[in-house]
């Protein structure tokens, strides 16, 4: 990986380190610092969003209408992003 890149954990393309959007596939990424650069933690659940099921992030679901499978995958990958 190029310095100033970090790849999508949605779908692994590169996208600049700054980037708060993926170009590639239009997700929200997540902040990989906090506030004033202090690195924290972040944890995703799963959540059931009508009949399919959504990813909650501090309190709110972020990405909706996922598989479970699907679901478990982002999640996992996210969560190891930490």
């Amino acid at each position: 990986m190029k310095a100033g890149k970090r790849s999508c954990p949605l779908c692994r393309e590169e996208v600049l380190a700054t980037a708060t959007w993926c170009k590639h596939c239009g997700r929200k990424l997540p902040d990989p610092a906090g506030l004033n650069g202090r690195s924290r933690t972040v944890t995703y659940a799963i959540v059931p969003d009508g009949p399919m099921f959504g990813i909650l992030l501090n309190g709110e679901v972020m990405i909706h209408g996922l598989k479970l499978e699907n679901a478990q995958e982002i999640v996992s990958i996210l969560n190891s992003m930490n």
